[in-house]
């Protein structure tokens, strides 16, 4: 069963196994070591779990540019991205500008 992480309004993130408030760059550790989460807005209940992943891939990168498993992770991200063109919602240039900035 996925680890339920409970996304509140003033963006806080609770992690129900813990039973403690965690940030986004102890959430992307949770995941980065292979551990299956599930993160759902607390008052609607709506899965958000991509989103926030990567938003938490982000700021770990951010906070850990040396992180190489982060950083191989957001690489093949965007690799697949710009490989299937039906999945990307913008250009090929933009998804390479990011990924630049991100590694």
């Amino acid at each position: 069963m996925a680890r339920l992480i409970h996304k509140y309004s003033n963006r806080r993130l609770y992690d129900t196994h813990s039973g403690r408030a965690i940030t986004l760059v102890e959430l992307a550790g949770i995941a980065l070591k292979g551990e299956d989460v599930r993160v759902e807005h607390r008052s609607t209940h709506e899965d958000i779990t991509t989103v926030t992943l990567l938003h938490a891939l982000v700021e770990r990168l951010k906070r850990h540019p040396d992180d190489a498993v982060a950083a191989r992770i957001a690489n093949r991200l965007f690799a697949v991205l710009t490989e299937t063109s039906e999945a990307v919602p913008c250009e090929t240039a933009e998804l390479e500008k990011a990924r630049v900035g991100i590694a």
